[in-house]
């Protein structure tokens, strides 16, 4: 018998136990090579790993155990997709969502912004790297950039938004007062 494709360990194996390897040789000097050798790797998105980022985007620090129940892996199967996505990009990092009533007295804005042109790579950096930024997005239509900032007082979103109304590359800025997070 020389190389080939066999389902089982032996002509006698159960179906049950089945498992795909390749044979290498034959009689006492055959070698097995498991499925994960030759076979093509997995897609890094496929049902198993969006179901791992669904389950981990409600709830980030949902136990492994409880992933691994869901979709019918091992602990150690997540933990290495997990891993393999964090270590791709696809996962970026994890965040704490704090209650906006559990920070201090704080004032947080909408900031819309109009560039002078775009896309402008310098400016979007520019802005998130100011501290009180929250989130800073490019959209299209009118607006540019929508910024959410969180400040300790007007005073000081005052401040933020003048140092971004004075950049040149900004042509328009209009400011949102954030009165209650709805969700």
């Amino acid at each position: 018998m020389g190389s080939g494709w066999q389902i089982g360990g032996h002509a006698g194996a159960r179906v049950g136990f089945a498992r795909l390897f390749r044979s290498r040789g034959t009689g006492r000097n055959a070698q097995c090579v498991g499925a994960a050798d030759v076979l093509p790797a997995r897609s890094p998105m496929d049902a198993i790993n969006r179901r791992i980022l669904e389950l981990l985007d409600r709830d980030a620090r949902v136990p492994l155990k409880t992933i691994a129940a869901d979709v019918g892996l091992a602990r150690s199967s997540v933990s290495e997709r997990i891993a393999r996505m964090e270590a791709s990009g696809v996962i970026r990092g994890y965040r704490v969502e704090l209650a906006p009533e559990a920070m201090p007295a704080a004032v947080e804005a909408y900031l819309l912004m109009k560039l002078a042109r775009t896309p402008d790579p310098g400016m979007v950096q520019a802005v998130c790297e100011q501290a009180a930024v929250v989130s800073c997005c490019s959209v299209g239509g009118e607006t540019d950039l929508i910024v959410h900032v969180r400040v300790a007082d007007t005073a000081a979103l005052n401040a933020l938004r003048d140092r971004f109304a004075a950049d040149p590359r900004v042509r328009a800025l209009t400011t949102h007062l954030i009165l209650k997070h709805d969700r």
